[in-house]
């Protein structure tokens, strides 16, 4: 008994290169359950943000499709119009009063 103990010992150093430890662990096969579960549930979880990534994804590529095409519509051209400094101050001066100061 003690001879196999030893070439099992011996087996696990050569393998994992390091010596065996003795857990203090009472019902082996309930940590073993434990485990399953954890993976499992890990699973699952892994699962459900691949979906909501997915999902976001989708979103963020709608959105920017619906924001090029609002900037294809709505193209401004310099050389119409001029600029109004008077006009720019009113509207920050409304901007200002209506946000509470706050710019």
């Amino acid at each position: 008994m003690k001879k196999t103990l030893n070439r099992a010992e011996e087996f696990i150093k050569d393998k994992h290169h390091r010596s065996p430890e003795i857990l203090d662990i009472e019902d082996i096969l309930n940590e073993m359950d434990m485990v399953d579960r954890n993976i499992e549930s890990n699973r699952k979880f892994y699962k459900v943000c691949l979906e909501e990534l997915n999902r976001n994804t989708e979103l963020t590529q709608r959105i920017e499709i619906n924001l090029n095409r609002i900037k294809g519509h709505y193209e401004l051209d310099i050389m119409k119009g001029k600029k109004r400094y008077s006009f720019k101050r009113k509207i920050g001066k409304q901007y200002r009063s209506s946000s509470g100061g706050m710019v």
